[in-house]
């Protein structure tokens, strides 16, 4: 193997822990603590029959993560991509010598509406110093090649764009506005005045104006106001951005606020402050975010030139504007120019406030350092400082920005700047990233660049996040370097590099049973789906020697999914097979929804459970409830038959007739009937009433010692008819050569699976005994399930290396051969001894898929290996590998997706190491390995997007709505940069349509609320998904819309496991439903207010389903009625509502934001609307 690929510690300021003991066993009380690595809350005792411990640390305290690919086929450009790249993914630079192009970059927000950031780049050196300030917009491919917007100076030599900062949207109309500044302008009749000025351009549909529409300038002599430009945010709540304006050389320096109204700034400033003493007050200026979490924003003024270190200064937002006065100010150690650099981080702990970030550039000879100073509700608090390793005159933390979500794990990330840095050459400059995640933030460089070392290059001289410049939901960056020599001598330049998500965590987090020899946990694992409706994944594993009452009567656990920001992993059930040599916990996993309500139900099997038969088999589905699985099984089959093992292996089928209920598929790999050890596979269908008590379909092994059932499996959708389909093995099977093994798939109907296989493949040589059979989701995103296949005794690069396989669905289902298969490539690695699909870990839209090698040697003989590869528009590419660490583990005896554990929008994954030690041999343990999570041990932060009916109930993976054209997508609508507006945006679409192309439909907005522990700030949003064909399955994506320049919108999420393009939910009204369908409340919907803004008057558009008493008023922002617009009974159908914008008298209602409110007996909703005069 190449060598490992090192690994960084990361130091945490506030460890997080449980809060409460999870299960008592014995005399013991433990916590699963999935963000440290922690012992127990009491003793263990030798004889406790079962503990748990976990660790997010690497078993043996060495990385488990290969950053290259392994010696075998697989591996492709995507594989363990650096986060971001180091290489830059658009560059820009200026031809002429000395423009200083790149001195300061910025957020532009969206000022053309197409949905993707831009971003700006001054270059006051343009011209002859006359300065221009660029604008470049975002697109699919990321940023555009030229830029699609110029703005110039109108005065020789006076360095316009010596500033610029995306303004928000200052007048409501939409779109982002640009904000440029230009120190060196003059007002008062003479020449070098220097009064300065900024300028506002409005944003449109063509991009910004090609003229100012608005500008201010200085009124005293040498004021040079304009030389730091920055967006306040939404310093009063009133839905318009609003603008600050610096002059940090005037007298003891000077800040200036402008309000944003629908005609835009006034002329005045609404609000300015200069301090007592002098000190540069105004150097940098920015928004601060929300930091004390009360619904407005702040804003933060470094004055580095303060005192003897340096201060820094911030000012509370309100409904009346700015305090006069700092609400909080801190200094500097001596010497240090504290405030340099000043911005909101965002929130980069998730706690729902926004934090600072401060830059201090001088400290220590020049080197430079960083503060951040975490929100709360009384404001900046608690701090951290930090700093890389650095030579000596950097300038470390010069500019200081908020980076957005690089990784899209929901919480902020900080980009710092060293432009003096000295590396290969003189000043050549530095920029440095800092992730923010669950466990706070650890002042620790994530990721550093210098991609084109010029001496005197400054790289990091401007830095920020600029939102999301390719519309795939992950925060990009923008760095400048003005004296980079890319297109001329200090011509500048500027590098975008594109943030992602990545793939699982580097290492475990382990679940041991501990204290008891040969107990073999891990032996099964799986998703078991839903199972108490709290919109967390839970987990099943099982350990099937287990001794409790009796000797391998088996056992399995359950664990019941938990936030990060919660930090438990709740283990919850456990229980026991009641007989020796049961084995119980052999085979389980989600059984989907049997009957209906909502839950998810669990299938485990038992197959040496003796009834009236010795090793006839049993299996049980537990259903699901508020509280979990029940106490006993709620059904119960036996296998009827001596030596049957039925349930050798179990599986939830999906829905193979298409009725909206769950099926389940159980496996007796002994079954004798027509040959002795055939082999046979049992279907039974659900209904409201739950699973049948015969089965509605079997199959038998074709030939005596066949062991058909060896493994069963749901596979999805193969051929995109709309019903699940299924895979038996048949590991005897004898076609072309002995015992070489078949796996035969039967296509789902209304009237279920039919006698026939509908496709077969064998192993194709002597003894392959193939056996090993999966779903992998959908890897390439064309719509069908596709198919992977395990053959782990094949002899390809080596002895018994093994083989995987995977077939791509179509119309007709899988194709005759292969279309991607990979080798072991190590002698006995038996590489696909277990194949399963993985959800999708990165958050792309596309399915991954996890393979094993149990007996691969890594740095350990038979420790065993898992291999995640991730799939793309050409199918699969290699991600990563993990091992175990330790001898005879046998990692990857068992794998499995994991659902989404903490609620992030990410599929996490699951491995058993069925001989791994703990405190005894053989023990066993559980790996989860969570999704996007290799930055941040912990994993992202709450969103829980799942599917509801519009009663309220959920609905499970492919469960059915209780209306025939709709049903409610739920999740906590959170942004990273701390508390602020959100709402949701989805895609739907009938399955076999791309959601790609469909129009993206949207929500109201949603305050997210005061922060609250552990949750932050998260809206509860639910919003009705309307206008579905009845009787048909549906697939959707959802994501989260913020008004944030660094973070305006979440990647797209989806129901996990399945990914994007796969089935989620069932509309009802078909032949096929049990019982009426109840549509449930009919909402009346508000569908547009246009025009908006209202100059003189407006058309509200309604569209009704049934005869409703129907109320539309108007409020302002504080929630005062201002005027009732209807109160009448209106008939089913459309209906438009004109409305003048006048108050109840008749009174014209003053220029602003107000809000329209729809309410009748079982719908409220809300919309924004502007007036203008």
């Amino acid at each position: 193997m190449p060598a490992r690929a090192s690994q960084s510690s990361q130091r945490h300021p506030v460890p997080r822990a449980c809060r409460a003991p999870l299960v008592a066993i014995g005399t013991s009380a433990f916590l699963l603590n999935l963000l440290a690595g922690i012992s127990f809350a009491g003793g263990a005792q030798a004889d406790d029959p079962l503990w748990l411990s976990a660790s997010a640390s690497n078993p043996s305290g060495t990385g488990a993560f290969e950053d290259a690919a392994p010696p075998f086929a697989g591996a492709g450009p995507d594989a363990a991509r650096p986060l971001p790249s180091p290489i830059p993914d658009w560059s820009a630079a200026d031809g002429s010598a000395g423009n200083f192009f790149g001195y300061e970059v910025s957020p532009a927000g969206d000022v053309d509406g197409d949905g993707y950031s831009d971003v700006l780049v001054s270059c006051p050196g343009l011209n002859g110093d006359d300065g221009g300030a660029f604008v470049y917009c975002g697109g699919p491919d990321g940023l555009s090649a030229g830029y699609c917007w110029l703005g110039e100076g109108t005065q020789a030599g006076r360095q316009y764009a010596i500033s610029g900062a995306g303004a928000g949207d200052v007048n409501g109309d939409g779109y982002d506005d640009v904000l440029v500044g230009a120190w060196g302008y003059d007002y008062l009749g003479a020449s070098n005045t220097l009064e300065g000025a900024a300028f506002l351009y409005f944003g449109s549909a063509s991009g910004p104006s090609a003229t100012p529409d608005w500008e201010t300038h200085g009124d005293v002599e040498d004021m040079q106001l304009g030389e730091t430009v920055a967006t306040a945010g939404d310093v009063n709540g009133d839905g318009y951005d609003d603008i600050l304006v610096g002059a940090h050389r005037f007298g003891n320096g000077l800040v200036r606020l402008f309000l944003g109204s629908p005609s835009g700034p006034s002329p005045t400033p609404d609000w300015s402050y200069t301090p007592g003493s002098s000190g540069n007050f105004g150097y940098d200026i920015a928004t601060a975010g929300d930091v004390n979490g009360d619904g407005y924003d702040d804003i933060v003024v470094g004055s580095p030139s303060y005192g003897s270190g340096g201060r820094v200064f911030v000012f509370f937002g309100s409904g009346t504007g700015l305090s006069p006065t700092p609400d909080w100010t801190a200094d500097g150690p001596s010497s240090s120019s504290f405030g340099s650099g000043v911005s909101t981080a965002g929130d980069v702990d998730g706690d729902g406030y926004a934090d600072l970030v401060i830059g201090a550039q001088s400290y220590s000879q020049q080197t430079g350092r960083a503060w951040l100073y975490f929100g709360s509700a009384s404001g900046p608090s608690s701090q951290i400082d930090f700093a890389p390793s650095l030579p000596i005159g950097a300038a470390f933390g010069r500019d200081v920005r908020a980076a957005g979500d690089v990784n899209g794990d929901g919480f902020a990330d900080v980009l710092v700047g060293a432009y003096m840095y000295d590396g290969s050459q003189s000043e050549e400059g530095r920029a440095f990233l800092f992730l923010g995640g669950v466990n706070g933030f650890s002042g620790s460089a994530y990721w550093t660049a210098a991609p084109n070392p010029t001496a005197g290059g400054w790289f990091g001289r401007s830095v920020s996040g600029v939102g999301d410049v390719n519309g795939d939901g992950h925060g990009d960056i923008v760095i400048g370097a003005p004296g980079e020599d890319l297109g001329a001598a200090q011509g500048g330049a500027v590098h975008a590099f594109y943030g992602a998500s990545q793939g699982v965590s580097v290492g475990p987090y382990t679940i041991q049973v501990s204290a008891q020899t040969d107990a073999r946990l891990g032996y099964a694992v799986a998703y078991a789906g839903d199972l108490n409706g709290d919109g967390l994944g839970d987990i099943v594993t099982g350990a099937p020697t287990h001794d409790q009452s009796f000797t391998d009567e088996g056992t399995f656990l359950v664990f019941h999914g938990a936030t990060s920001e919660d930090g438990c992993l709740d283990y919850v059930t456990q229980r026991y097979g009641g007989q020796n040599t049961a084995f119980l916990g052999t085979s389980l996993g989600r059984a989907g929804d049997v009957n209906g309500d909502g839950f998810d139900d669990l299938v485990v099997s038992a197959p040496r459970y003796a009834t009236s038969f010795t090793n006839e088999g049993a299996v049980y589905v537990y259903q699901g409830s508020p509280s979990g699985i029940s106490s006993s099984p709620d059904w119960t089959t036996v296998g009827g038959v001596a030596s049957a093992f039925y349930g050798y292996s179990v599986a939830g089928a999906g829905d193979v007739n298409g009725d909206g209920f769950a099926d389940v598929l159980v496996g007796a790999i002994g079954y004798s009937n027509t040959y002795s050890g055939q082999g046979a596979a049992f279907l039974f269908f659900g209904s409201e009433a739950g699973l049948a008590t015969s089965p509605s379909w079997t199959v038998e092994g074709p030939g005596a010692t066949t062991s058909l059932g060896g493994n069963v499996a749901g596979v999805g959708d193969l051929n995109g008819d709309g019903y699940s389909d299924i895979a038996v093995s048949v590991r005897g099977y004898d076609g072309a050569f002995t015992d070489e093994g078949a796996i035969f798939v039967y296509f789902g109907s209304a009237d279920g699976p039919g006698v026939d296989p509908d496709w077969i493949t064998s192993g194709g040589e002597d003894n392959l005994r193939m056996d090993q059979v999966a779903g992998a989701g959908d890897v390439n995103g064309d719509g069908y399930g596709d198919l992977l296949i395990g053959t782990p005794y094949f002899w390809g690069d080596a002895i018994l290396d093994g083989r995987a396989e995977c077939y791509f669905g179509s119309p007709s289902g899988p194709a005759s051969t292969p279309d991607w298969t990979v080798y072991g490539g190590q002698e006995g690695a038996w590489l696909g001894n277990r194949v399963a699909a993985a959800g999708d870990v990165n958050r792309d839209g596309y399915s991954d898929v996890v393979i094993s090698a149990q007996q691969w040697d890594d740095t350990h003989t038979d420790e065993g290996a898992i291999f995640l590869y991730h799939g793309g528009p050409g199918g699969l590419t290699f991600a990563s590998m993990h091992s175990s660490f330790q001898q005879d583990a046998l990692l990857g005896y068992s794998v499995a997706a994991g659902g989404d554990l903490n609620g992030d929008g990410f599929g996490d994954v699951l491995a058993g190491a069925v001989d791994y030690d703990g405190n005894v041999v053989d023990t066993g343990a559980l790996f989860v390995y969570l999704g996007n999570s290799r930055s941040a041990p912990g994993g992202g932060s709450d969103l829980r997007p799942h599917q509801k009916s519009t009663g309220g109930t959920g609905i499970a993976l492919l469960g059915r709505s209780d209306a025939p054209d709709r049903f409610v997508l739920s999740l906590n609508g959170r942004s990273p940069m701390g508390r602020g507006l959100v709402r949701a945006e989805w895609r739907v679409a009938e399955t076999g349509t791309s959601l790609e192309g469909e129009p993206v439909q949207s929500g109201g907005w949603y305050d997210s609320g005061a922060p609250t522990a552990p949750g932050g700030s998260a809206a509860s949003i639910e919003d009705l998904v309307l206008g579905l064909t009845p009787e048909a399955l549906h697939h959707w994506q959802v994501r989260i819309r913020t008004r944030s320049l660094y973070a305006p919108a979440s990647s797209w999420m989806s129901l996990a496991p399945a990914g994007a393009s796969m089935a989620h939910v069932r509309t009802g009204g078909g032949a096929s439903t049990v019982g009426p369908i109840d549509p449930g409340p009919v909402l009346t919907h508000l569908e547009r207010i246009q025009p908006n803004p209202i100059v003189t008057s407006a058309t509200l558009s309604l569209r009704m389903q049934t005869a409703e008493q129907v109320r539309l008023t108007a409020h302002d922002v504080t929630g005062r009625e201002v005027a009732t617009i209807l109160n009448r009974r209106l008939a089913p159908g459309s209906h438009l509502v004109s409305w003048n914008g006048s108050d109840d008298d008749g009174r014209r209602l003053p220029s602003g934001l107000y809000l329209v409110r729809l309410s009748t007996s079982n719908t409220v909703e809300v919309r924004k609307v502007w007036i203008v005069e």
